[in-house]
């Protein structure tokens, strides 16, 4: 569905799901490949049909996680105060260059042993999200401050 087409008069919040981290640099990056170079921003003007709307982005989702070079991007940031506090700055760039209010962290799943994480990663994640958020509630250079949220798990195998 084109951006244009979304009814979001009758939305609260819109998320465009998903971005990847990049694993050298843990900036946004496309999900598979180059997008429509307007898309980001196509979807955050919805909110001119719609000025209480809060249009997210989503980053990371299933595939970011399966066996592959994104797979331990995550662990990786979470284990590191500084990576943590790079990777905000970089979510909240992303937010400002397009119009975004807030980031929605899709890790599947912290410490799942089959989805690649490691038993640390389930003390280190509280950690990044707190790191995050605090960046997010002290806003841009223009005192503007995002949502965070997460995906959490829907089966008992992985909310455990």
């Amino acid at each position: 569905m084109a951006p244009e087409a979304i009814p979001v008069e009758a939305l609260d919040q819109l998320n465009l799901a998903f971005v990847y981290i990049d694993p050298a640099t843990f900036k946004i990056i496309d999900m598979d490949g180059p997008v429509a170079a307007n898309l980001y921003q196509r979807v955050a003007n919805t909110k001119k049909r719609n000025p209480n709307l809060k249009v997210w982005i989503s980053v990371g989702g299933w595939t970011f996680n399966d066996a592959g070079p994104y797979q331990s991007v995550f662990g990786n940031i979470a284990k590191d105060v500084h990576s943590s506090e790079v990777f905000a700055q970089n979510i909240i760039d992303f937010m400002n260059q397009f119009g975004f209010d807030g980031a929605d962290l899709d890790w599947e799943y912290p410490g799942a042993d089959d989805r690649g994480g490691h038993s640390e990663d389930v003390q280190n994640y509280p950690r990044m999200l707190s790191i995050i958020q605090k960046r997010f509630k002290s806003g841009n250079s223009s005192g503007k401050k995002y949502g965070l949220s997460i995906t959490a798990p829907t089966s008992y195998w992985y909310l455990r």
